[in-house]
């Protein structure tokens, strides 16, 4: 486990996380993540987003053709800035500024991906 402080935008958010390697149980793990991040510099069409959106987590990803077809911007998921990290950091600090955004982004993302 990783733990420290970063700053997005004017604040300093603390951050836990782990890196996992090979998960076998994808919706068990993915329904116990508070977001997804898939920064993506070129990309298909990702296995990884829908899965996330089907588990009710949110998906902050990198505006690129493949991701931009599966996430609305700001109905379904984020989209940010391709290979900008100022942009994920800005991105970042929206959603955990505001709990009810956050919480409506994820619920929308299920109900799009299940009506489709």
């Amino acid at each position: 486990d990783v733990d420290h402080s970063i700053n997005v935008g004017s604040r300093v958010v603390d951050v836990n996380y782990t890196f996992l390697g090979w998960v076998d149980e994808i919706d068990q793990f993915l329904s116990n993540l508070d977001v997804l991040i898939v920064p993506s510099n070129w990309e298909g069409m990702p296995l990884n987003i829908p899965e996330g959106l089907k588990n009710e987590t949110l998906v902050i990803c990198s505006a690129i053709p493949g991701n931009q077809a599966l996430v609305e911007d700001g109905i379904t998921g984020i989209l940010f800035e391709k290979a900008s990290s100022v942009s994920l950091a800005s991105k970042i600090g929206e959603v955990v500024s505001d709990i009810e955004r956050f919480n409506e982004l994820k619920i929308n993302a299920k109900i799009n991906l299940v009506s489709k």
